[in-house]
């Protein structure tokens, strides 16, 4: 049976849209994102070389989440979150929301913050937003003014490709999992493109082990890509009307959206427990506040809920460097450990000895990339944003009680472990692939090209509420 609570979803990327699949069954929920499309983000490197397969990798939010799943969907951009605090305990959130039709506040019971990051051409562009980095001036002109419809998201890509098509060579800059893609998708469908790989380590696929290095190093040397490495990119490797692809750096889009600046770490994630909670360190008064709501950042506004955080004063350790596509995933260096006790107890503490607690009655969650899991070390790829999506779901949907027909342990209050697998499928053109973990290389071949088509098309029927794909998924977390 569906409560009357509502959730509201910022950010209709893969890991918003995973929270509003799995909770509409019991609850009202809306999406909010400022594009009126979807896009799988994993694929769009093989847009870019062939602008055709856009349309197999996007849909329209509006169709698919009202017209089909019973998702509403606002059009617009969400700029602040917070909560109405009451004598009781039991406040609702609010949303501020910028349409069309003006601002306006959007009420929540929870909510789950999934927006992302930004990283150039890899993903759309929102407004405000530009190609920023190495090879950026060459390509403003070829990309739209805006990304936010599908129509312009398709004309930038297209814009994209007959630069590239006119070029003379693409020198990619970044030889990880994003731009060993990018080059193999290149020379597969420009075969006379002069293609140059650049990085600074020794070698490719730096995240990855021995296997997977050695075998995507071999595939790109037989398909004459040049391999420039153990140096940085400099402008003398550029030659002659050349293009610039750059494959590095990504910018976080929480800024902005919390009220509390210490909700963000110093590279714009924002902080969550391991129960996906966003986390704040309070000054004493608010801390004094929180508690005597009887919330004490627990979602069941009592200290001893299930879902409730430790009292303040006990102690554990805290825990992107490129954008990561096609179930690949980046290297991650986080901030230094704080507090020095063991990883997942307590409130995580800051120097000064001020301690972390759930922000806004624990009813306000962070997922996906845009997040940082205090003690835990996750990488920018959609299986463990998933993972993280499905550790929210999971808590919101014990605080109210409800029995998820989709979850397979009764372990109800979940909470985002260390060692969380590290899946990748990272495709060598459309005809070779390969399928590995962070240290062994499992598949390779048309096998392993095969399985990331199958994932793509899979995926794609299960976020458009399509029941042999969903079912092939659920299990997954």
């Amino acid at each position: 049976p569906r409560t009357l609570k509502r959730v509201v979803v910022v950010g209709g990327g893969p890991t918003g849209l995973f929270c509003a699949d799995r909770l509409r069954h019991h609850f009202e929920v809306t999406v909010v994102d400022p594009k009126d499309f979807f896009e799988f983000t994993p694929s769009v490197l093989r847009a870019v070389a062939d602008p055709s397969h856009l349309s197999r990798i996007t849909f329209n939010y509006r169709e698919v989440l009202e017209n089909e799943l019973g998702v509403e969907f606002l059009l617009g951009q969400a700029s602040k979150v917070d909560m109405v605090h009451s004598a009781t305990g039991a406040g609702r959130g609010t949303v501020n929301v910028r349409s069309s039709s003006g601002e306006g506040k959007l009420h929540f019971d929870y909510c789950i913050l999934a927006v992302g990051v930004s990283n150039g051409l890899w993903k759309p562009r929102l407004s405000g937003e530009t190609i920023t980095g190495i090879g950026a001036q060459g390509l403003a002109a070829a990309a739209g003014a805006e990304e936010l419809t599908l129509d312009g998201r398709r004309a930038t890509l297209r814009s994209v490709r007959d630069r590239i098509a006119n070029s003379r060579g693409v020198v990619v800059v970044g030889a990880g999992l994003v731009g060993v893609e990018m080059a193999a998708e290149l020379v597969h469908f420009f075969p006379r493109l002069r293609v140059t790989l650049v990085d600074g380590a020794p070698d490719v696929l730096p995240q990855l082990g021995e296997g997977a290095r050695q075998y995507a190093r071999q595939w790109l040397q037989q398909h004459n890509v040049s391999l420039r490495l153990n140096k940085p990119f400099a402008p003398e490797f550029l030659g002659a009307d050349e293009v610039v692809l750059s494959c590095v750096g990504t910018k976080a889009r929480g800024a902005g959206l919390l009220p509390e600046r210490t909700s963000l770490r110093s590279n714009g994630q924002i902080r969550v427990n391991q129960h996906m909670q966003v986390l704040y360190r309070p000054s004493v008064g608010d801390r004094a506040d929180e508690v005597g709501m009887g919330a004490a950042g627990s979602l069941g506004g009592s200290a001893s809920s299930s879902m409730g955080e430790p009292e303040p004063g006990s102690a554990a350790s805290s825990s992107m460097s490129e954008p990561t596509l096609g179930g690949a995933a980046s290297s991650v260096s986080q901030e230094p450990p704080q507090g020095g006790a063991e990883v997942g107890r307590g409130s995580p503490r800051m120097p000064g000895g001020g301690a972390f607690q759930p922000f806004g009655q624990g009813r306000i969650f962070a997922v996906g990339d845009a997040a940082s899991v205090e003690g835990v070390p996750t990488a920018q790829m959609i299986y463990h944003g998933e993972e993280m999506a499905s550790v929210a779901v999971a808590n919101i949907e014990a605080a109210e009680g409800v029995i998820s027909p989709f979850q397979l342990s009764q372990n109800a209050n979940r909470e985002l472990e260390p060692g969380t697998p590290f899946l990748c499928c990272t495709s060598l053109g459309p005809l070779d692939g390969m399928f590995s973990t962070q240290t062994e290389l499992i598949a390779t071949g048309t096998l392993a090209a095969i399985q990331k088509q199958m994932i793509e098309a899979t995926k794609m029927g299960a976020l458009k509420g399509d029941l042999a794909c969903s079912a092939l998924w659920y299990p997954v977390h």
